[in-house]
């Protein structure tokens, strides 16, 4: 009989045990994500399996963190924390709008009381026998009316007291003046029609409606264009002055009887409904801008999704944005043991525990900026570059330059800072790109792309370019360069080599497409294919050599988030709060669909192998099986 050999059991055991732990998937990946669209600023992942299935009821979700405010800038991920940036009313602002909306809904209130009082003890607008059947039907339709109004001005003042955001743009000062505007006048009008139709109350109101409608107009600011307004908006701003006026003047004049009733009841109804007019206007106009937003950095424990510290940077009203824009979306830059988050009124560098170390304001740019703070930081060496657009009418009438510069990561000191003259209307990440031993910045200006020295912004190359307000970052591979993007029919998709690495460049379009391009959306090259998708839900896979189309695809959705790669994968974020998962293969595939269940602008990040997706209120960390 033969003896047991323990030492052979042992050797067996520990095979078995290594040859499983090679078969299971292995996370890997980038255990860091440091700024927009991860550490070479690809959006690419090494990690060979990514979670597919991004549900926030399945057993994937990690965590899910409220963030506080709204921002669409991406999550930057270091040493086990992550960083987001947001913006959310200041003290100053919260307490105007609590105070004005409870002054609102108490003159409402009061209105409404009053009303109804006058209605219940009998104010007839005159005897029977004292009026003709021409002047009972003046005095019905001017009832008619003086109701309409009424409800109208009491219904709107309190939606866009308490939803402005669903009735104005925020940051234009013209459109809040615009909204705001209109609803005054129009409760002006209510305000007058309390009186009787005959009462001289009626007289004094209709001078009072036209003079302000007149102070409406006179002061509109120009528009989010600095250009005026068209006639169409101008008209339409004070046609409820217009019509109230020239209806009271002629039902004074053809409705006839006397003034009865209550008079008590009528002017603290008409005194209600000027003083919710006033508030709403002066709020929206004049308090609430000046107090503006606060604009922070939130510091997210990785491995929990516990806060671990938020740091408000600083208040500053509020800018003109592009409707798909935010208060907060350029992504923090993260170097070493210091955070940027950068706004576009201004700006701060912290230490990992949220100690601003050193900041900067820029108070030009509330009155000139247009479309709002698109561009992230990048980290290169010792410093942090930043890209600062403005529009070619800003340029132009303003003397506003768009720069590109370079900030001392250490005392935030301006290392350089150029102009480059076609610059504006860019809103893209510039991308730092390997050139033979060195690298360059490479950047879409108007109507072209350029190469810097990114350690002193001298521009190296420029080669013509059909693109127009680029917002989409770029992709490379070798000397070639990969680019999506434009507006206004000025867009393109392209393939451009750059030239050799040495003194001489001679960029060179290899090919171009004008199929499905994106708006906003940065493209992705990922396992030898260049993935683009349109604001409409349109994907496209694209040879990167050739500009041969593989496939295009409708994934369906409103996609302004930029696409990341990995896992075998290419991830699609919609608007809608899906998240698509297409095979990256020369074969169109959809891997999984996911509902997130909130809206997302936001860029994902991966990071270890897991998920990172910031929704319109959470933030959202997801595994894989």
């Amino acid at each position: 009989m033969k003896t047991f050999d323990s030492s052979a059991l042992v050797a067996l055991l520990l095979w078995l045990a290594f040859g499983s732990l090679l078969a299971l998937p292995a996370r890997g990946g980038q255990e860091s994500w440091p700024q927009f669209r991860g550490p070479n600023g690809l959006a690419v992942s090494d990690a060979e399996v990514l979670p597919t299935t991004l549900d926030p009821a399945s057993d994937a979700l990690l965590w899910k963190t409220p963030i506080r405010g709204t921002g669409i800038s991406s999550p930057a991920v270091h040493d086990g924390r992550v960083y987001v940036t947001s913006a959310y009313e200041g003290v100053e602002r919260s307490r105007i709008q609590f105070a004005s909306n409870a002054i609102i809904a108490g003159l409402a209130l009061i209105a409404l009381l009053a009303i109804v009082r006058r209605r219940r003890g009998a104010d007839p607008e005159g005897t029977p026998s004292e009026r003709s059947g021409f002047q009972r039907l003046v005095g019905g339709l001017d009832t008619l009316a003086v109701t309409l109004a009424t409800l109208a001005f009491l219904a709107g003042c309190l939606a866009v007291a308490f939803q402005p955001d669903r009735f104005y743009a925020a940051g234009i000062p013209g459109d809040a003046w615009l909204v705001t505007g209109a609803v005054a006048s129009i409760g002006v009008v209510a305000a007058v029609g309390q009186f009787h139709t005959r009462s001289v109350a009626r007289l004094l109101g209709a001078l009072a409606i036209g003079a302000s409608g007149w102070f409406i107009l006179d002061n509109l600011p120009l528009n989010k264009h600095h250009a005026v307004y068209s006639s169409t908006y101008r008209a339409a701003l004070v046609a409820p002055s217009i019509l109230g006026a020239v209806w009271y003047l002629a039902a004074f004049a053809l409705a006839g009887g006397r003034p009865t009733g209550s008079f008590l009841a009528r002017a603290l109804a008409a005194l209600a409904l000027l003083g919710m007019a006033g508030t709403l206007f002066v709020r929206s106009n004049v308090l609430s801008p000046n107090a503006g937003l606060a604009r922070s950095i939130t510091c997210i424990d990785l491995a929990t999704g516990e806060e671990r510290w938020e740091v408000p940077l600083f208040v500053a009203p509020e800018e003109r944005l592009h409707r798909q824009n935010s208060f907060a979306t350029p992504t923090p830059c993260v170097a070493g043991d210091r955070v940027l988050a950068w706004f576009g009124p201004g700006y701060a560098c912290l230490d990992l525990d949220g100690k601003v170390l050193w900041e900067g304001r820029d108070d030009t740019y509330i009155e000139y900026s247009h479309y709002g703070a698109v561009s992230s930081p990048i980290a290169f060496e010792d410093t942090f570059i930043v890209l600062l657009a403005t529009e070619e009418q800003t340029q132009s009438e303003y003397n506003r330059k768009p720069r590109l510069m370079a900030f001392d990561q250490e005392s935030g000191d301006v290392v350089w800072s150029v102009e480059p003259p076609k610059a504006h209307d860019c809103y893209m990440t510039p991308l730092l790109m390997p050139r033979g031993d060195d690298v360059q910045l490479v950047a879409v200006n108007f109507a072209s792309m350029a190469g810097y020295d990114p350690r002193s912004g001298k521009e190296l190359w420029e080669i013509d370019l059909a693109t127009h307000q680029h917002v989409p970052s770029l992709c490379y591979q070798d000397d070639l360069v990969l680019v999506a993007g434009g507006a206004h029919e000025k867009w393109i998709t392209a393939g451009v080599r750059v030239g050799a690495s040495g003194d001489v460049l001679e960029p060179e379009v290899l090919w171009k497409s004008r199929r499905a391009v994106p708006s906003s959306a940065s493209p992705v090259l990922y396992d030898g294919l260049f993935f683009t998708c349109d604001l409409n839900g349109i994907m496209v896979c694209f040879d990167p050599m050739t500009g041969k189309t593989h496939w295009r695809e409708r994934i369906n959705g409103t996609v302004t988030s930029s696409l990341v790669g990995g896992g075998g994968n290419v991830y699609v974020c919609t608007e809608e709060g899906e998240v698509i998962v297409v095979k990256a293969s020369p074969e169109f595939e959809v891997v999984e669909r996911s509902d997130l269940g909130e809206k997302i602008a936001s860029t994902p990040a991966i990071v270890d192998g897991r998920i990172l997706v910031r929704g319109e209120r959470h933030l959202f960390y997801f595994e894989g099986s």
